[in-house]
């Protein structure tokens, strides 16, 4: 099965399901009240302020918890790393772990195969063990990752069920769930390109890859393969969307805390002009910190849509799309240079904008302390970048285009453990910044 589609659906309609679970909060839960119980304006010591800060009932409080966003967010990745583990079984329980004369049996009965064939899998048939032995690790980093992320978002929704007043009363944990994901979904759809480049030396022809054609209108080994290929970029694609939209989310909260930073300051220090002055000020700042950000996103969605569409036509229509496929095909490289460039002024405009407001209101950070959390969320593109240059060093720039995909995504779902270790570190609930921002937001 194609994941990128269903797995860009899902965010979609995720996004609508939280949008809609959190209004639902707003009509029970009163975080205001709970900021001033924070402030320490509460009245009555005998009742909990966090208590008052609730109009819900004990069974509201635990249904919106227990049935918010992040709930249907790792009933689907469940679903889908279960799929894909069930899938990796398959293709490895059917060539004995990749063994090489199994690899080179499954191409017996192909026809037509090219005179390079052999050269693309030189490494999985003749080659050493090191490319096979990696990628096989693949789908257990996989697993743990799931694992470690799944734990890290059950103790911030724990925090918020201590601290009561639901997900949408306390923007801190929820930012932070939000960002919690990312190495999980990246690691699936590492995983998911992994796969695909097994497909390739072990010529499956399935999940939809049987009706893909080549230019003669073909079912050909290389048809399949330039499909895989693209499948592998999709892939990345739209784990890149989610990639911009936590870097949203952490700029967004970064700007939040410097906002309820810069407020507890002036109300401890000044008056009710000074107050305004400060708002006017942050929302000045929060604007042109955010353009940059913007332009990332769009830019992301932008190219996954496009990657998307093209890969979904060709893999789903086959030989009715052929005419489509020739046309995408022909303008590949133009349309590569293209997204190239929208994707490196956006990413550079967004990263410096982040890096300036972090670099400027140092002081007012220390609290949430930002380093740790912006490499825990912008980590993932930084490694892939290295590793793509890495892919030019010997004895790596001996490998096909099939292998260094191969050993690329499988690099990834290893460091995608690693971050989401760095996630666990970075994103500690009981920070008291996540209080502060309560207290004296808006």
């Amino acid at each position: 099965m194609y994941t990128a589609p269903v797995l860009a659906l899902s965010l979609v309609l995720l996004a609508v399901y939280r949008a809609a679970l959190s209004f639902l909060e707003t009509k029970f839960h009163n975080r205001f009240s709970s900021a001033k119980a924070l402030l320490g304006t509460a009245s009555n010591e005998e009742t909990s302020p966090l208590d008052k800060a609730d109009n819900s009932g004990p069974l509201w409080r635990a249904l919106t918890l227990i049935f918010h966003y992040y709930t249907p967010l790792y009933l689907a990745l469940g679903w889908m790393t279960f799929s894909q583990l069930k899938l990796a079984h398959r293709l490895l329980g059917g060539s004995a772990w990749l063994e090489p004369s199994a690899v080179r049996a499954a191409f017996a009965d192909e026809k037509d195969l090219p005179e390079w064939w052999e050269n693309e899998l030189h490494n999985m048939l003749d080659g050493p063990d090191y490319l096979r032995i990696l990628s096989i690790m693949a789908p257990f980093f996989l697993v743990l990752t799931f694992l470690v992320t799944l734990c890290n978002t059950l103790r911030q929704v724990y925090a918020v069920h201590c601290k009561r007043g639901g997900i949408n009363g306390h923007p801190g944990h929820d930012s932070a769930i939000l960002i919690i994901a990312l190495p999980l979904i990246y690691s699936l759809m590492s995983f998911k390109s992994v796969m695909r480049m097994w497909m390739i030396c072990l010529n499956d022809k399935e999940g939809g890859l049987d009706n893909v054609v080549d230019f003669n209108n073909e079912h050909s080994w290389m048809a399949r393969l330039v499909m895989c290929q693209l499948m592998f970029k999709t892939n990345f694609m739209v784990a890149d969307v989610y990639e911009a939209w936590a870097l949203f989310q952490f700029a967004w909260l970064t700007l939040e805390v410097i906002g309820t930073q810069r407020k507890k300051n002036s109300m401890a220090s000044g008056g009710d002009t000074k107050l305004e002055d400060e708002d006017s000020s942050q929302r000045g700042i929060e604007s042109l910190t955010m353009q940059g950000i913007y332009l990332f996103i769009l830019g992301c969605l932008l190219e996954s849509s496009y990657y998307l569409v093209t890969s979904s036509v060709e893999a789903y229509a086959g030989q009715a799309a052929l005419k489509f496929t020739m046309k995408v095909h022909s303008i590949q490289e133009q349309v590569h240079y293209f997204f190239l460039g929208v994707g490196s002024i956006a990413s550079s405009a967004a990263i410096g904008n982040v890096v300036t407001v972090e670099l400027t209101f140092h002081d007012l950070l220390k609290e949430f302390r930002p380093s740790g959390k912006f490499w825990s969320t912008k980590i993932l593109v930084s490694l892939a970048f290295l590793q793509s240059l890495l892919l030019y060093v010997p004895p790596l720039n001996t490998l096909s285009v099939t292998e260094s995909n191969l050993f690329y995504a499988s690099m990834l779902c290893l460091e995608c453990f690693g971050v989401s270790l760095l996630h666990w570190v970075a994103w500690n609930p009981q920070e008291g910044w996540y209080d502060t921002l309560l207290a004296y937001r808006k």
